[in-house]
């Protein structure tokens, strides 16, 4: 006879938090309704943008939604996209791992009404036009879609009359006071202490949820008023430590900042600890840590409070974090089995996350900027970019060795990707062992590096020397930009993962005189008497001789060379001038007045990248004249599209007409290119896109 207990469905520990997570959650009932419109297909537009500020509820709306769907059966896939690079390859993946390992169009088919839905959207900006005509275009059957995100969806949605009858917009406001009060109360927070909290909190869903948490733990919470910054933020952060039992909880809390994603693990390595189930577990129950598919994360708002502050309050914490973070992360690398590329790049960009903060990285490196770009196998569409590329840069003569090496090993040339499919930049790598002895004496480089591999490194049978021949970008060849931020990656990863390695050499020309100091900085050596004529070029070969110092400890050690690096640039940085920082929203809005405003001087001078290290940073031409300047930036800018191809070329031609060298009003260029006007119009939004893009990429690599 069956126990009455057996014919009941099992409540599990996940149906157990939802149902604390509804029994908590108040308001936004006008936007609850609209999503069970949806659902049932009476009458709302399959896709929903909501559009708030940071902390505002967007998550835990979107989570309640999640629940709703799956309470009416309906399949749901939920990706956060800021856990996710915004490239197209990166994208795709975790959209397949989201949906359960399955394509979205057979994810689609096996349901009646799926839903999909992408968290914190404004991650993916670069990605918007992949997502929109190679994602939700091809998608089969009624799905619904969800986006959620600080900024709506871009210009390109509402140009074309299909996509906007489908979308419609919600944008997320302050709870009413009602709302906060009666959260205050299902919460259990006293109610003489609920008003003023309510009136702090000003409707803001983070920062009610954080006060309360406060209240509820005996801290007491000290009023203040906003005036940006987020102060409210970081009185609400200290008051989770000004009286906690133990220092080691701001301790957590700083570690959870610094790393991508913590683990109890990471979290144990980076606070010197045997055991940290203790912190993670209380880190795990704050409102404002969120947990991700491999660990915990703070909102983006506290992370930002948390990576401000800790400079000041406690000098010297973020250096010993983010070496810890970094040796956990070759730790892991290094113990791995059957590790894939793709998961080694992701834990190597883990570790270049925690070093984001130091100055050398963030100024020279550029990670911010690297998140549209990926590598990629070259295509036979790549060659003539690539050629063009190297000969701009490095000469007709290096061109044609990237033919001869190109023509052998294609399958060792590696791409840097735009989400748009474009190459942005290349390296090519070639195995010395492997080469063929002619091949390798006709080239002067690789003839020099295996006279010396020979006469002073004695190689042993099996051992692997890959030497970086060719490495450019196409608008900065070897200097700081994104593009050479992705190949040093790609180029560390190989190193980390790599079997047999026994050195690893690249080429770099002579004309930096800082470069020698700043290697030695890094750890890579020059090879003595390596300087080689190509053309009318010198390139040095430089390298790592992994018998001295195995990959394992030369990347434990990569942050304090970091550290090295910048003080090697100290006379660098010291006379780079000041500029303004400008987000990525911000330049971009600057960049089309500046581009409509081209033969305007008082608007260029009023013009905020006037200020931006675009201009500032730049050029050393006429400094001091902030508007032409700035001109000669887009100028050049515009310049760089015409050599990337017919596309680019295209898009010049029609910037020209319209704005650089217009022949009349729009409609007078469009008859000039023989275009009819609402197809010039298009043709010009798209260019002025691509001349955008440049310049922000061109301001990443400034900074």
């Amino acid at each position: 006879m069956r126990r009455p207990s057996d014919t009941r469905t099992a409540v599990t520990l996940a149906d157990r938090v939802a149902a604390a997570r509804r029994g908590v959650f108040v308001g936004r009932e006008a936007e609850i309704a609209h999503f069970r419109r949806m659902l049932d297909g009476t009458g709302a537009p399959p896709l929903w943008f909501l559009v708030g500020p940071g902390g505002i509820g967007k998550s835990t709306l979107l989570q309640l939604c999640r629940e709703i769907a799956g309470e009416q059966g309906h399949a749901c896939l939920h990706l956060d996209a800021r856990q996710v690079p915004a490239n197209p390859p990166a994208a795709g993946a975790a959209l397949e791992r989201a949906a359960g390992g399955m394509l979205l169009d057979e994810f689609c088919r096996g349901s009646g009404r799926p839903v999909l839905m992408i968290d914190s959207f404004e991650y993916w900006h670069e990605l918007q036009a992949w997502f929109r005509d190679e994602v939700l275009q091809r998608l089969p059957g009624e799905p619904c879609v969800v986006i959620a995100g600080r900024h709506g969806p871009g210009t390109d949605w509402y140009a074309d009359p299909g996509w906007r009858a489908l979308m419609h917009i919600s944008r997320l406001g302050a709870l009413a006071a009602a709302d906060c009060d009666r959260y205050l109360r299902r919460r259990g927070v006293p109610e003489a202490r609920a008003r003023e909290l309510t009136a702090f909190s000003r409707g803001h869903a983070l920062a009610l949820a954080m006060a309360a948490d406060a209240v509820l733990s005996g801290q007491s919470v000290h009023m203040v008023e906003e005036e940006g910054g987020h102060p409210v933020y970081q009185a609400l952060l200290e008051s989770f430590t000004r009286e906690a039992r133990d220092a080691r909880q701001r301790q957590a809390l700083d570690a959870c900042a610094v790393a991508r994603e913590l683990n109890e693990d990471l979290l144990a390595a980076m606070l010197g600890l045997d055991d940290a189930r203790d912190l993670f577990d209380w880190l795990a129950g704050l409102s404002f840590i969120e947990r991700g598919d491999t660990g915990l994360f703070p909102h983006d708002i506290v992370r930002g409070v948390l990576m401000r502050e800790m400079p000041g309050r406690f000098p010297g914490r973020y250096e010993k974090m983010a070496r810890a973070a970094v040796n956990w992360v070759v730790d892991r690398i290094q113990e791995a089995v059957d590790l894939d590329n793709a998961q080694a790049a992701g834990l190597a960009a883990d570790a270049m996350y925690a070093l984001r903060a130091l100055p050398v990285v963030e100024h020279f490196l550029n990670p911010a900027g690297t998140r549209a770009l990926y590598l990629d196998a070259v295509r036979d569409a790549d060659w003539p970019v690539l050629r063009a590329m190297t000969e701009r840069h490095e000469g007709a003569a290096s061109r044609e060795w990237l033919d001869f090496w190109g023509r052998r090993y294609p399958e060792n040339v590696t791409v840097v990707r735009h989400t748009s499919g474009e190459p942005r930049g290349y390296y090519l790598r070639l195995d010395m062992e492997a080469l063929d002895a002619d091949d390798r004496d006709a080239d002067p480089l690789t003839r020099c590096l295996w006279h010396a591999i020979e006469t002073d490194f004695a190689p042993r049978p099996g051992d692997h020397m890959p030497f970086i021949r060719h490495w450019v970008s196409g608008d900065y060849a070897h200097s700081e930009s994104p593009e050479k931020t992705q190949i040093l990656m790609g180029i560390n990863t190989y190193n980390m993962t790599v079997p047999n390695l026994r050195l690893t050499a690249q080429v770099y020309g002579t004309s930096d005189p800082n470069w020698p100091a700043q290697a030695r900085a890094l750890g890579i050596d020059m090879l003595s008497g390596s300087d080689t004529v190509v053309g009318d070029k010198t390139w040095r070969i430089y390298y790592n001789d992994w018998l001295r110092e195995p990959p394992a400890r030369y990347y434990r050690l990569f942050a304090d060379r970091c550290i090295q690096f910048e003080r090697a640039m100290t006379g660098r940085t010291q006379a780079v001038q000041a500029y303004r920082s400008l987000s990525r929203e911000e330049f971009e809005a600057a960049a089309v007045r500046a581009i409509k405003h081209w033969h305007n001087d008082a608007r260029l001078e009023s013009n905020p990248l006037a200020g931006s290290a675009l201009v500032v940073r730049g050029t050393a031409r006429e400094r001091e004249d902030g508007v032409r300047a700035l001109r000669q930036a887009i100028e050049e800018a515009a310049c760089s599209l015409a050599d990337a191809g017919p596309a680019g070329e295209h898009a010049y031609r029609v910037l020209a007409a319209a704005y650089l060298a217009p022949v009349g009003g729009q409609k007078a260029a469009a008859t000039t290119l023989n275009m009819g006007y609402s197809t010039f119009r298009r043709h010009l939004a798209d260019a002025r896109h691509r001349l955008v893009d440049a310049l922000w990429r061109r301001e990443q690599a400034c900074r």
